[in-house]
């Protein structure tokens, strides 16, 4: 099954709908399929990272990352 990713979104608000598409993809990949410890998904970085989320043309959310800058590095 081949998606056709149409839009990528970026934020920096925690209180956006992006970000909330980001947190559901995280919970669902960290904690339902690979059993991490509840709460695990989210840390002290949340508001100073950058969030991206690939959206198919349903404008359904596929794909997430975070990208948070510690000193001269990006992690």
């Amino acid at each position: 099954m081949t998606q056709e990713i149409i839009k990528a979104k970026w934020t920096t608000d925690i209180k956006s709908k992006t970000y909330q598409d980001s947190i559901n993809i995280r919970y669902n990949v960290f904690i339902r399929e690979q059993e991490f410890p509840e709460g695990s998904d989210i840390d002290d970085f949340e508001a100073d990272s950058e969030h991206l989320v690939l959206y198919d043309k349903e404008n359904s959310p596929l794909a997430t990352a975070r990208i948070y800058q510690l000193k001269n590095k990006l992690i």
